[in-house]
């Protein structure tokens, strides 16, 4: 796969991962109640980074056993009008989500998706929490994982997005990262991306 220049793929995407966290902003502020003390916060962020990496990341490309993982640990379906409101632009695209509120982590929406990038089918992976500072999740991720400089950056509408290409079980991996703070705004979109081929 390449990731050189902008593409309309790549804008499609940076478009949709960021109307999805808007979406769950709203939702997540409308309907549940989170608890943001200081010392909560101090671990929010490594928390959520590893519920990233263990719930999601490491399972791509099977988004089957995501699943699987979701009813047998009795996350919360998202459904009805809530799942309109969040479910992709695309209308045909596979998806489904939970709410996953298991301590330590704090709470966070878990997306699985499916769809095409540059001619490949793609399994897709997502974890998304409105109230994290991405300073406190970015910079934990970045250390489990040794990811070094991003390979995309981009800033539009007050989001940021960034790229970065990773080897896991020996398949390449694409883990993005959507936050806020050009806006000066918490929250953010960690997701995960991986060849179907590679089941």
């Amino acid at each position: 796969m390449r990731l050189v220049g902008h593409t309309r793929r790549r804008r499609v995407a940076r478009v949709e991962f960021g109307r999805r966290m808007t979406s769950v902003s709203a939702f997540v502020a409308a309907q549940l109640t989170i608890i943001t003390s200081v010392a909560h916060a101090q671990n929010l962020g490594e928390e959520l980074a590893k519920a990233f990496i263990g719930s999601c990341l490491q399972m791509l490309p099977r988004t089957d056993r995501i699943e699987a993982a979701a009813r047998a640990l009795a996350f919360k379906p998202i459904e009805g009008d809530t799942a309109g409101m969040l479910a992709p632009q695309a209308r045909d695209a596979a998806w489904k989500a939970w709410l996953v509120d298991q301590a330590p982590a704090p709470p966070f929406f878990l997306f699985i998706s499916e769809g095409d990038f540059e001619g490949e089918k793609m399994k897709i992976c997502g974890v998304s929490n409105p109230y994290a500072p991405e300073d406190q999740v970015v910079p934990h991720l970045l250390r489990i994982l040794s990811l070094a400089g991003p390979i995309y950056t981009d800033i539009e509408a007050g989001q940021r997005t960034r790229i970065w290409r990773t080897e896991l079980n020996d398949e390449e991996a694409i883990v993005s990262v959507v936050d806020a703070t050009p806006m000066e705004e918490t929250g953010l979109h960690l997701s995960g991306m991986m060849k179907a081929g590679g089941e």
